[in-house]
């Protein structure tokens, strides 16, 4: 919220509130935009990850990388640059496997996360057991 106020140019308050005027700043957006600021640049500029992980030599902090894919990018990246007449650009939206279907719907925001709970859970519960094996072979 703070950061498309920013952008527009509003109060992130008025926003908030539904202000008449979204111009009209309101003493708590100072705060608003200190602490965005102040977590904008606490992160690793490369990477992203917040500077208490990143920069800690701490030995109870270990990292992970992980391999993501964009179906869209990698559709658009299969299909191939067409030849583009001037002003023209590509671009990717998603739509539903079965387009034959007038029922197909695509599956919500709500529904990727849940999967996503799901699958990190399962992985937490992975590394649980591999730390409790590895704990007991000592």
């Amino acid at each position: 919220m703070v950061l498309t106020a920013k952008e527009w140019g509003w109060s992130p308050t008025a926003i908030i509130r539904g202000a008449k005027n979204p111009h009209k700043h309101h003493p708590a957006d100072y705060n608003f935009a200190h602490a965005v600021q102040t977590l904008m640049e606490e992160k690793c500029p490369k990477c992203g990850v917040p500077i208490w992980w990143a920069f800690s030599s701490s030995s109870e902090i270990d990292y992970k990388l992980k391999t993501i894919t964009c179906f869209g990018c990698q559709h658009k990246e299969i299909s191939g640059e067409e030849e583009l007449k001037p002003g023209e650009s590509q671009v990717v939206y998603a739509v539903p496997a079965d387009d034959e279907d007038p029922e197909a719907v695509l599956p919500s925001r709500r529904d990727y996360f849940e999967r996503a709970a799901r699958e990190h859970a399962a992985e937490h519960e992975r590394e649980m057991k591999r730390r409790a094996k590895a704990a007991g072979q000592q």
